[in-house]
This record gives C-alpha cells, structure tokens and sequence, in this order.
C-alpha cells in the first residue's frame, strides 16, 4: 500500500513541477515557445492541452488593450496553432476536453478557424471512446 501511495505522490508531484515550468515560461516577460519544448514530450495530448490552457487562461488575464495587439501572429499564438493543429481536434473526447481550455471562445475562433465549436450536437462514436494506446497524437 506504501507502494502505491509513493507512486501516486510521485505522479502528482510531476504533474505540478510540470504545469509550475508551464507558468513560469509563460509568466516570464519574454515569452518565447521553445522554451516549452524542454517542458515535456509534445507527442502527449496532455502536455498540448495544459499548453494550450494555461495560455489562454494567461491571455485571458491581460488588460483588453493588450489582448487587443496580440494577434494569430504572435509567436505563441502560432506555436499553441501548431500544438492544435497537430491532434484531430474535431474528435468528440478531445473537442469535450479541449473545451474547457476556452479555445473556442471570442476571439480565438480566428486564431483557430477549423476548430469546430459545438460539443453538445455531437455525440461520441464507438471509435471516440476506445483509449489511444498509441504514443503519437
């Protein structure tokens, strides 16, 4: 049972040493995308997703004077496109996830156009619901 406790410890102890290195590249004044390279394996859907959400959420936070000159030419805008662009998005699962990151809200309709909005219509199919064993996503 210790055992099992040291291993769940250690995995949320991870997790937070990993979304903490998240913040503070996105939190330091030179916000630069390769720096989250180093973060964690971009093949994982849950390192694109936290990336994708903690800078929205860091948007999000800005005055609207500055939310206004960042466009889909922003570095990180571009970076966080790539990330989306690389998972087929417009999956049930993934579009349910993916929607409480707040991608498909205001003005980041336009920095990701083919993202498709409404979870609610679809519903998952028997493919959808199998887990992705597979590393590459």
């Amino acid at each position: 049972a210790n055992l099992y406790l040291d291993k769940i410890s250690y995995a949320i102890k991870d997790e937070y040493r990993f979304i903490k290195r998240i913040k503070y590249i996105l939190n330091s004044e030179h916000t630069n995308p390769n720096g989250l390279l180093l973060c964690g394996n971009l093949e994982t859907m849950h390192y694109k997703y936290e990336i994708t959400k903690i800078f929205l959420e860091k948007h999000q936070s800005y005055t609207e004077s500055y939310r206004n000159i960042i466009d889909k030419n922003n570095p990180m805008v571009q970076f966080t496109r790539n990330l989306i662009g690389s998972v087929p998005i417009n999956e049930y699962i993934l579009k349910e996830k993916f929607q409480s990151s707040g991608i498909y809200d205001g003005e980041y309709k336009n920095w990701y156009p083919w993202v498709e909005q409404d979870v609610s219509m679809d519903a998952p199919s028997n493919n959808n619901l199998q887990p992705n064993t597979s590393n590459a996503v």
